[in-house]
């Protein structure tokens, strides 16, 4: 039974994280309008320091492992675990007063996310050779995210692309 309840919970935080990767970086990160209509100063910076620094300047179709201007060459770079533990509290907090084991499952899911996230984006757009560059999972997710890049309307998640292909944004792999 516990082995079913840890499956569930794992398949949860992926549909949950999935939705996390999606809807901020579609409706936020690459749409100008909803920090027009909603007047946020916030929602505006984050899509000016994403759709224009990390995609338009520095992290272009044609520049997609290079940034020239050291002030900007982390935008949108790194998220890391206590980031995502941070921002995701409201979801797996609560949820132990229900599951403690719910919980765990999703702030640890959040946590690794945060951690794979950042070594992954990080070595996209910086190539070190790090080690898991060498695995099938990291070629899907260069692929993914590189697609992403040159077409700036396709590939929002990158870890976890479930939501993508649920709403029809899955644009192939480059």
């Amino acid at each position: 039974m516990l082995a079913l309840e840890l499956i569930a919970w794992l398949l949860a935080a992926y549909v949950v994280t999935s939705a996390f990767e999606y809807f901020p970086h579609r409706w936020v990160m690459h749409s100008r309008q909803l920090a027009r209509r909603v007047g946020s100063a916030r929602l505006a910076e984050e899509f000016e320091s994403h759709a224009t620094l990390h995609h338009g300047r520095f992290f272009g179709p044609r520049s997609f492992t290079t940034c020239a201007d050291p002030a900007a060459r982390y935008v949108s770079i790194d998220t890391g675990a206590l980031y995502m533990l941070g921002k995701t509290w409201w979801v797996w907090l609560p949820l132990a007063a229900v599951s403690l084991i719910g919980a765990g499952v999703l702030a640890a899911f959040f946590a690794a996310h945060g951690a794979l996230w950042t070594a992954v984006h990080r070595e996209m757009h910086y190539p070190s050779g790090r080690w898991f560059a060498r695995s099938s999972a990291y070629r899907f997710w260069h692929r993914y995210h590189e697609t992403h890049h040159d077409r700036h309307g396709t590939n929002f998640n990158v870890l976890c692309p479930g939501f993508d292909h649920l709403f029809g944004t899955y644009g192939g792999l480059a």
